[in-house]
């Protein structure tokens, strides 16, 4: 919580006192993302779409459009933030991250329709995508979630142990064998 209000103050620094600095992007988009990491949907969407207005051309605008995306879908706009997501991904080379990112919206959508199988494609690409192992865990916590809820123990077991060799300490991977 303090590492998130030291960086919060710090880019309300930037975008108060410093607007015309060639930080203001950074800002914009650390603010939007870090609003919508704390469930603040609203507040990320609000910075997003100034970010996307002021810097059109700018470094972040394919992400800034797919969070924004997520964003909608999270407050239940969900044609809204398919046809963003579709906009994006059919418009732009996007980066390993932002296809990602557009995996994650995509896997959302498909669950919210009851589509398990392209649920769990989408998921699947989204790790292949992913760059960090922390990315690849978020994933398939997801999968391994979803597959429990529809009682899908089949997957359930591939993604224990897809996920089995990302885990860091032995009290997780004997989670992992428990379940």
């Amino acid at each position: 919580k303090e590492e998130w209000e030291q960086i919060w103050g710090e880019q309300r620094v930037v975008l108060n006192k410093y607007s015309d600095s060639r930080y203001v992007e950074d800002a914009y988009y650390i603010i939007s993302v870090a609003m919508f990491l704390k469930d603040d949907y609203l507040g990320s969407k609000s910075h997003l779409l100034t970010l996307i207005d002021k810097f059109p051309n700018g470094k972040y605008i394919n992400e800034a459009n797919l969070w924004l995306s997520l964003s909608e879908l999270r407050v239940g706009n969900l044609e809204i933030s398919r046809e963003l997501v579709y906009n994006i991904t059919n418009q732009n080379k996007l980066s390993k991250y932002e296809k990602y990112l557009s995996n994650i919206i995509y896997a959302e959508i498909s669950f919210l329709e009851n589509d398990l199988v392209s649920t769990y494609k989408y998921y699947r690409n989204a790790v292949k995508n992913s760059n960090t192992d922390a990315q690849k865990i978020k994933v398939y916590n997801e999968l391994i979630k979803i597959s429990e809820q529809n009682d899908d123990y089949e997957q359930l077991l591939i993604f224990l142990d897809e996920i089995y060799p990302l885990l860091l300490t032995n009290k997780e991977k004997k989670e992992i064998k428990m379940l």
